[in-house]
């Protein structure tokens, strides 16, 4: 008997030395037994050392020997290393460096000990043990009751009585409604009738409904309990075998997208192939896959169906070869080649729109003006001189390369004067920016409230009184001016947020929208380098020397001057001298260092971190410049 109250005092750090100890020297039992008694977490059996107690995991089985105290352990686990949480003061870094390893390394402590811990189990006493190898499916991240059924089914065969056991403890550890599922989901009606009777179920609610499913055939009883407990993919598989069932099979595809599945289930050609091939082209256009639906089409050999697909994507060579197939006269294939080439060109196509007028319509000129008018300088010239049409070089050629040099004369003209512009805008702002902020903060006011701040502060000032005037009224009234209030300040934002890079002289971000403005200057001179280098080569080919050369020395120059204006338009974000530290000094007066811990104060975020991510840094774009022949 204790003689006093310290003798029945156990200091939680004494406690832990001794437990360590006992753990170090593979004293599994004893310390389990003292964990359960002062109710110490058992994650610590194995987060004392993990990568020893995996080693001597036999040991560990043999010496708990207990059933119950093997259960207590696997239910005490969870994903956690209480070392470094719960028990963590008893632990240094040091004690535990390298023990841990294992532990940091797996990525699922709880799955890994249950695993490894069954395999000893069953060597050491399947039967003993039966029920800690069943928590271990239990106790895994997703808990496979379907294991844990199969294990007890199997038992049931060599010993009844405890299996009837087993459920009676699974039950109590296992919602009783998900494990009758589990069950119903392996077709084993005395697995069902098992765990139902154990459970407060009433016979009447699962009677009729199992002894309709006897009555079924086999694939097709399975295909019912799968849609009953919501399992359309294993469903579809047992109906897909019923072979007078299909019009129901459908359905399932229909109703659970289930395409892809059902056509691996079908031999390709058949006539359910076929079906389902129909109902997925279906699917696929409602859902605008226009392309993936053709396909579908033309390999189920719905040739016609397919055909207005192809045409509505522009697949030209699909639908080529989809007439050919259909038999269609000749005839009737150019027209349709004419409709399908006039939507190429609606889609800036026109290189494929000539080839199809060229090769399938047999019209000759009609390709050649095609690739004319899209720029396509030298394949015209190649159909030209193949079909003889030199003519077609005075009449169309030339006249649409001229029209063409002075669009392109012009547009970069606009476009590098809009440049210049914006530049000399963005340097005079960002002078007039920096000439007030240094005003700003010569005028000895704190920093950190900006005119941004102030504006925003009246402006919710204004919106209280407003309020509180309103407020006055009926409270009917109040929720309805809440609601509108709602909505006129999402207006309000949406409008603010398109107007907030405003390129209107004097506006708040006038820099930040030069930058964009500038940005897209870039990609534009960069969008239309191909047709530029295109039509310098092809006036100089006509002896156009002097236009050829204008075009030229006008995107080149255009070209220089971005280069050379971008350093200016995207600065480095160099260190402000301003925020130096303080001098401090005889010479130093009370307003200096009073100044300089106010201009140390001011915000840090620069206006680039305001600009949208594409336009904090300089648009990419080629420095290849058109070759000067002359």
């Amino acid at each position: 008997m204790p003689r006093g109250n310290l003798e029945t005092v156990h200091p939680r750090a004494l406690l832990l030395n001794t437990l360590r100890k006992e753990l170090d020297a593979l004293r599994f039992k004893d310390a389990l037994v003292t964990m359960r008694k002062h109710r110490i977490n058992l994650n610590l059996l194995y987060d004392h050392n993990p990568m020893k107690f995996l080693e001597h995991l036999t040991l560990f089985a043999n010496q708990i020997d207990d059933v119950n105290l093997m259960n207590l352990f696997l239910f005490d686990l969870k994903d956690e290393d209480v070392t470094k949480t719960m028990y963590a003061g008893g632990y240094s870094k040091e004690s535990k460096q390298g023990a841990s390893l294992l532990s940091a390394n797996a990525e699922n402590k709880v799955d890994l000990i249950c695993d490894l811990l069954r395999n000893v189990l069953e060597q050491v006493g399947a039967k003993k043990f039966f029920l800690s190898i069943l928590m271990t499916f239990i106790k895994k991240s997703v808990p496979q009751l379907e294991k844990v059924l199969e294990r007890i089914a199997q038992m049931k065969a060599t010993d009844p009585k405890l299996a009837e056991e087993a459920l009676k403890y699974v039950i109590c550890l296992v919602d009783v409604n998900e494990l009758y599922d589990f069950a119903l989901g392996t077709y084993d009606f005395d697995l069902v009738l098992m765990v139902a009777n154990k459970s407060q179920k009433d016979p009447k609610e699962y009677l009729p409904f199992l002894n309709e499913l006897r009555r079924l055939e086999r694939h097709y009883c399975r295909y019912r309990i799968d849609m009953h407990l919501k399992r359309y993919s294993k469903a579809l598989r047992h109906i897909s075998q019923c072979s007078d069932r299909f019009p129901e099979c459908l359905q399932l595809v229909e109703q659970q997208h289930l395409f892809a599945e059902a056509l691996r289930l079908y031999l390709p050609g058949s006539n359910e192939n076929k079906q389902i091939s129909a109902k997925y082209a279906e699917y696929l256009k409602k859902k605008k896959h226009h392309e993936e639906a053709a396909l579908l089409l033309y390999r189920s050999g719905m040739l016609e169906e397919a055909l207005p697909l192809y045409r509505m994507t522009g697949q030209w060579q699909m639908a080529t070869a989809t007439m050919k197939q259909l038999k269609w006269t000749p005839e009737s294939i150019v027209e349709e080649c004419r409709l399908i080439a006039e939507q190429l060109k609606e889609q800036k196509r026109r290189h494929e729109a000539a080839t199809i007028l060229d090769s399938y319509c047999q019209d000759h000129e009609e390709a050649i003006v095609t690739l004319i008018e899209g720029g396509l300088w030298e394949d015209a010239l190649a159909m030209i001189y193949k079909y003889d049409r030199t003519d077609i070089i005075e009449t169309n050629l030339k006249p649409d390369v001229m029209e063409s040099h002075s669009e392109k004369m012009e547009l970069l003209l606009h476009s590098r004067s809009m440049f210049i512009r914006h530049k000399l805008r963005l340097a005079a702002v960002r002078e007039e920016k920096e000439r007030k902020r240094i005003e700003f903060f010569e005028s000895g006011v704190n920093p950190g409230w900006d005119r941004d701040s102030f504006s925003d502060t009246s402006s919710t000032a204004g919106e209280g009184s407003v309020y509180s005037e309103r407020s006055k009224g009926s409270k009917t009234s109040a929720r309805s001016s809440s609601s509108r209030g709602s909505s006129n300040s999402s207006k309000t934002r949406r409008k603010s947020e398109r107007k907030r890079h405003s390129l209107k002289e004097g506006s708040a971000f006038e820099d930040l929208a030069l930058v964009e403005a500038l940005s897209e200057l870039i990609k534009f001179a960069d969008s239309v380098r191909g047709e530029v280098f295109a039509l310098v080569r092809v006036l100089a080919l006509f002896n156009l020397d002097a236009d050829s050369e204008s075009l030229r020395g006008t995107y080149q120059d255009y070209l220089s001057l971005i280069a050379t204006s971008i350093p200016e338009i995207w600065l480095e974000e160099a260190d402000d001298p301003q925020e130096a530290d303080i001098s401090l000094g005889p010479h130093v007066s009370t307003n200096d260092i009073v100044r300089a811990m106010q201009q140390q104060q001011r915000p840090k975020t620069s206006s680039r971190q305001k600009l949208d991510a594409q336009y904090r840094v300089p648009p990419a774009f080629s420095k290849e410049k058109p070759y000067q022949l002359f």
